[in-house]
Order: C-alpha cells, then sequence, then structure tokens
C-alpha cells in the first residue's frame, strides 16, 4: 500500500561509544529512551516501525504530529540523565508492505539525521514548507547538503523551541558529523581502582587534586572568556514572513532599531552583518564571525499583518550552536515598541549584563508609542540609508507621514532634519531651498527631546555640513557619546571632525570603534582610509582600502577613487591609472589623472568648463582638481566660491586634504581658514 506520511528517524548520539565503555549503562539508557519514545509516539497518533539498534523508524499521517512528537520527545529526554537524540523527518511516498515501510522517501529521510547534534530536530525542505502556515512552529535554515546516496542537494533546517538544540551549521561537514563540545567524562572506575591500592592513592591523590585544580582554574578562566565572548553579537537581518518590498523594507528596519536597542546597553557589542555579507559568506560565515570576533548570533523572522505583530527572535552561540535564547511573540502591532524592549531585556538578562529600565528608557527616548507613526519612520530610515535622490524623497514623505501621525515625534523631526542635510550636502538640492527646511527640523526635534543621542549626532550634521559651525558639531557628538558610547554613526562623525582639526591618532581611535561596532559599511572604511590620507599614511590607507574592497563590500568606487589618491601621493603612476579605470566618478576618472600627469592644462579647463555647466557644481571638488595640476590662482578662486556657497562639509577639510597643501601660505587661504574657524 502507497500513502503519503512524515517520516522520523532518530538515534542516540555516542551509543557506540557509550556501548564500548560501559555495555550495562549503555542498556539502561536505551531502554528507558525506548520508553520515552514509545510513550510519546502514542501520545501523537504515530505508528512504530522499528526499532534501529539505538535508533528508531516512525511514520506519522500529519508532519505537524510528527514534529510535535519530536518536539516533545526532546524535552523529555532533557531531564537528567540526559540521552541526546538526533532525530531527523521528511514527508514523502512510501510503501507499507507488512510491516515495513520502504521507498526514496524513506530513504531520504534516513539521511538527515546525522546532520543534526544530540538535542536536534532536523528538516527536509519538504516538512519546512508544510510548517510555513504554523507560526508556533519556529525554524532556520541550515543550507544545502549532499546526503549519502541521494543525487541532488537537500535543503535542511532545524527546529528552534526551547529546549531543542540547533547544530551550528559551519560544523557540519559533507558526512553530517559535528565535533561534541560537551562530552562527559567518566572518572568513576579509574577513581574506584585508586581506591583498592592505598599506597598507589597516597603517591597520585597529590597530583590529582594539583590536576583538578588547574583543570578548574583553565575552565573557569575559559568560561568568563566565553562569556564576554558572548556578549559581541553579530546581528543578521531580520527575514520577512510575507513577500513584497514593504514588507522587506519593514524588517530592515525593524533590524536597524533592534541594532540601537542593544546597542544602548553598554554591556554588549553589537555588530551589524548586512544581508548582502550574509548572503555571500553562506560557505564561509564561521571564518567570517571568527575574524569580527563575535560570540552569538541574533537573528529573527519578522510578519506584519494589518493589526497584528509576529516576531521571532533567537540568540545562538556561535562556538556551540546552542540556543541562548529564543522567544516567539504574537502580538497586536500596537505593542511593537514593548515587544523591541522585551527581546533587549531578555537577550541582556540571558547574557548577564542587565539592560535595566535606564536602558529602556534610554531606547525610548525621541520615540512614539503610535505604531503606524513608528512604522513609517523606520522604513524612512531605510529609504535614507541608501542615499539616492529618489529614496531621500521617498524618506522625506515617510519621515512626514510619521510627524503627521504624531506631531511629537522627536526622531521623526531629526530623520527630516538628516535628509535635507544629506540632500543640500550633496547637491541635489539648492541650499537655499533646504536650510530652513533641515533647521526648523532639527530644532524641533531638539525641543521635543534634547536626550536623544540620535538627536544630537543629526544637530552635529545640520551644525558641521550647513553652517560651519564645527566646535559646535564636535560638543554634539561628544554628547551624543557620552549618551550611547556604542554609536557606530556618532563614532564616525566624531572621528572626521578629529580628523579635520589634525587630531589623526583619536580620529583613529574613534573610526575604530565605528568598525567594530559596524564592520561591514562602506563609508567607514572609506573614512578610515580618509582619515590616514589626511594624516599622510599613504600606505596604511592602501591596506585599509585593500581589506574593504576585498570584504564583502557591494559598492566600492569611494574606495577605489581614495585608493587612486593614496598611490598618486606615493608617486606610483601606473596604479593610479589602473585603479582611476576603475573609478565611474566624471571628475576623477582615468581622463582626469592622465591629464595631470602630462600636465594639460588647456585639457584640465575644457575638463572644468564642461563641469561648470552642470546644475549642482561642488567648487571645491574643482579646487582640488585645480590644485593636483598646480593651478594655484584657480583652485584658490574655486575655493573662495566654495565658501559663498557654504560647502562646509568639504571646506572643513582644507587644512588636512594634501592637495591643498601649496595653499597654506596664501593670503585668500588663511582668510578663508580664519573665517571657517579652521
Amino acid at each position: 500500500m502507497r500513502k503519503l506520511a512524515a517520516i522520523i528517524f532518530t538515534d542516540i548520539e555516542g551509543f557506540t561509544k557509550l556501548m564500548q565503555h560501559n555495555e550495562t549503562e549503555a542498556m539502561h539508557v536505551l531502554e528507558r529512551y525506548k520508553q520515552t519514545y514509545l510513550h510519546q509516539v502514542k501520545q501523537f497518533r504515530g505508528q512504530h516501525i522499528k526499532f534501529l539498534g539505538d535508533g528508531t523508524l516512525t511514520i506519522f499521517s500529519s508532519v505537524i504530529d510528527a514534529v510535535n512528537c519530536a518536539i516533545a520527545l526532546q524535552r523529555a529526554l532533557q531531564t537528567e540523565p540526559i540521552i541526546p537524540v538526533r532525530i531527523g523527518i521528511h514527508q514523502g511516498d512510501i510503501i507499507i508492505e507488512k510491516k515495513d515501510v520502504i521507498g526514496d522517501a524513506v530513504n531520504l529521510a534516513s539521511r538527515i539525521q546525522p546532520y543534526g547534534i544530540g538535542g536536534s530536530i532536523i528538516l527536509s525542505e519538504k516538512v519546512c514548507t508544510e510548517l510555513q502556515n504554523h507560526s508556533e512552529i519556529s525554524t532556520v535554515a541550515l543550507g544545502s547538503f549532499h546526503l549519502k546516496n541521494i543525487f541532488q542537494p537537500v535543503n535542511l533546517h532545524a527546529v528552534i523551541a526551547d529546549g531543542i538544540k540547533v547544530p551550528y551549521i559551519h560544523k557540519l561537514n559533507e558526512s553530517g558529523q559535528q565535533s561534541s563540545l560537551n562530552q562527559p567524562v567518566k572518572t568513576g572506575s579509574a577513581f574506584r581502582t585508586l581506591l583498592k591500592k592505598p599506597r598507589l592513592l597516597r603517591v597520585t591523590l597529590p597530583i590529582l587534586v594539583i590536576g583538578l585544580l588547574s583543570t578548574w582554574f583553565v575552565a573557569k578562566t575559559t568560561a568568563g572568556k566565553t562569556d564576554e565572548l558572548l556578549k559581541v553579537i553579530a546581528v543578521f537581518p531580520f527575514e520577512s514572513i510575507d513577500a513584497g518590498e514593504q514588507n522587506t523594507v519593514f524588517a530592515k528596519g525593524l533590524t536597524e532599531e533592534m541594532i540601537a536597542l542593544l546597542s544602548s546597553n553598554p554591556g554588549l557589542t553589537i555588530k551589524e552583518i548586512p544581508a548582502n555579507v550574509a548572503s555571500n559568506n553562506k560557505d564561509n560565515l564561521k571564518k567570517l564571525l571568527h575574524e569580527i570576533k563575535a560570540g552569538s548570533i541574533l537573528e529573527g523572522k519578522v510578519q506584519h499583518d494589518n493589526d497584528k505583530l509576529y516576531v521571532f527572535v533567537n540568540l545562538q552561540n556561535i562556538s556551540t550552536g546552542e540556543v541562548i535564547w529564543s522567544k516567539t511573540y504574537r502580538e497586536k502591532f500596537e505593542d511593537l515598541m514593548s515587544v523591541q524592549q522585551q527581546v533587549a531585556i531578555k537577550i541582556s538578562e540571558s547574557l548577564n549584563t542587565g539592560l535595566g529600565p535606564a536602558g529602556t528608557k534610554s531606547f525610548a527616548s525621541g520615540r512614539t508609542n503610535n505604531p503606524e507613526a513608528y512604522r513609517f519612520y523606520i522604513e524612512g530610515r531605510v529609504a535614507l540609508r541608501k542615499r539616492t535622490p529618489r529614496s531621500m524623497q521617498e524618506a522625506i514623505s515617510l519621515f512626514n507621514k510619521a510627524i503627521k501621525e504624531d506631531s511629537n515625534f522627536a526622531l521623526a523631526y531629526s530623520g527630516l532634519s538628516d535628509t535635507y542635510t544629506i540632500l543640500i550636502d550633496n547637491g541635489y538640492l539648492p541650499y537655499n531651498s533646504g536650510i530652513n527646511l533641515a533647521r526648523n527640523a532639527v530644532n524641533h526635534a531638539f525641543k521635543l527631546d534634547s536626550s536623544s543621542a540620535e538627536i544630537r549626532a543629526s544637530r552635529a550634521i545640520f551644525f558641521s555640513s550647513l553652517e560651519g559651525r564645527y566646535a559646535d558639531a564636535v560638543k554634539e557628538l561628544r554628547l551624543a557619546l557620552s549618551i550611547r558610547p556604542k554609536y557606530a554613526d556618532a563614532n564616525q562623525w566624531y572621528a572626521l571632525e578629529l580628523a579635520a582639526a589634525g587630531q589623526f591618532d583619536s580620529a583613529v581611535s574613534h573610526i575604530d570603534k565605528a568598525l567594530l561596532l559596524d564592520p561591514y559599511s562602506e563609508r567607514i572604511w572609506a573614512n578610515k582610509a580618509l582619515i590616514l590620507k589626511f594624516a599622510r599614511q599613504y600606505k596604511e590607507a592602501i591596506k585599509v582600502l585593500n581589506h574593504a574592497i576585498d570584504s564583502c563590500i557591494d559598492n566600492c568606487q569611494l574606495l577605489y577613487r581614495y585608493k587612486t589618491e593614496c598611490h598618486f601621493w606615493l608617486g606610483q603612476t601606473d596604479s593610479v591609472l589602473s585603479y582611476a579605470a576603475l573609478n565611474k566618478d566624471n571628475l576623477r576618472n582615468a581622463l582626469f589623472w592622465k591629464t595631470v600627469f602630462n600636465h594639460d592644462k588647456s585639457k584640465l579647463q575644457q575638463m572644468l568648463n564642461e563641469q561648470l555647466k552642470n546644475e549642482h557644481i561642488n567648487y571645491t571638488e574643482m579646487a582640488l582638481l585645480c590644485a593636483f595640476m598646480e593651478e594655484n590662482e584657480k583652485a584658490l578662486y574655486f575655493i573662495k566660491n566654495a565658501y559663498n556657497n557654504k560647502e562646509f562639509s568639504s571646506l572643513i577639510y582644507l587644512k588636512v586634504e594634501p592637495g591643498f597643501d601649496n595653499l597654506h601660505k596664501e593670503n585668500v587661504f588663511i582668510d578663508i581658514t580664519n573665517k571657517l574657524g579652521l
């Protein structure tokens, strides 16, 4: 008879070794396991087919019953002495012959459970698909594997639930075996031998005691280091359960907010793993996490359906693969802020570092209890991060919608100010058209909440970029970092302000803090190279740029530009032209650098004339191009234009930019740097 069934294979991890070590104990373990197994199979309406040594074969009519039975069985086996059982589940057509079952599905199912660890439940893609509409059962993808005697690779998943272990996928090899990090040590029989020999005991006991004390000390020291490492959390992008761009954007925004909340706990170090980095390194994730010195992984899934909210969060130990803490929240959408705070508190408690009411209060600063306003805000932040003219117009619309929902939403005003500031700074919005919009928004945000690190940082960006108030910007950034020391962007912006003032050691220190928190940001890596360039450490800057380019960073244009300049100052013509060819920047392309090397002033003038036809002109950039050609008078002319056009965000670097070194004694240059307070 042929039928569709859920098929479960189980076995006891390490049973053969236990049998060789102590046969009697092994038989007791096996008997207890069989009794527990048969009880749970009966409870969940399964059909026991046969015992396979220390393993079993069972079928179920329902996938849900099969998975729930597996969860119940694993939990029942967690009481001492724990029995480490691996469980694999697949669904497919089977043929029932007398008291046995056969078929391709049975063969595939038998290959799954070796990919688990004791206490885990591994599922095939078919089973996982059947669970999609059952949000009470959570899973995590382990990857695609070549199972023995199975032609096509098979996608495997692990059940995530209280008491259920999850194998760390990068400990899995092609045979499905994992090294056990917590094997029990059997010392009873050896100690009994010593008791029977008093003379041997007198000689051996002191050595044994010293050995045990040494082991205890090492274990304690190692445990302390391990505990501290777990507090370094790599946060992966939360997945949207529902398809659609808006749901994906909401999940991205929720990830950013979760990072912000956890970063407000000084006892935790949070490292953001961008989606492209995670996807590009699926086969080498362990190495990646080792490089950034993370001890645990935070992942999540999100579903927003009208007024309902589903959030699943999982915190996992990278070294052992064990789940440190996980929970599924099913709440009303209006409880989103509360859910985020609960997650942060539980994570902090599970790692023995309390966030406490003060920490959650700090995170709530400037935010809103209006769920729609909050949704518009986090989607606005995601749009702003893209930094294209279209995405920033979208961000303005979303921040305004948030403000319409809650007119006292301080961070929405802050986001609005940031967007206008960046639009003006990048030449997408005329200064006179946007300055009052940015100023009014940031002032309103500050009036509503002056205790927010984000709002302090927004004021700093506004002061430095649009008003040239560099000293005030530095004060605001110091205040932001005193509120939230592990704020990656604030550390980055503060580093740039310090570099502009020639304080390069402090600048490098703060940019390194930013990279520690956001290790895959193309902009932060580029700014570290920029700081090193300003410090005339060109070779070090190139090393930084090489590392960034070799990492999983998608957009390398800025990196190529800075690398080109560093090679120029080192006098490496071939390298300059090589990397300039990769740069799509109209001003710093290979043609420009050939013009510099050929000292072709007529060609340079032709290029400048073309740029002057553009609607938005960056006069500081034009001045630098002239300085590269040693056209100092023209360079000073463009610097004066840059000052008159209020290009404060680029003029801040006048004194540290190597290209302007020959201008430092010129009266025009001195006059403008004095006006800027540099």
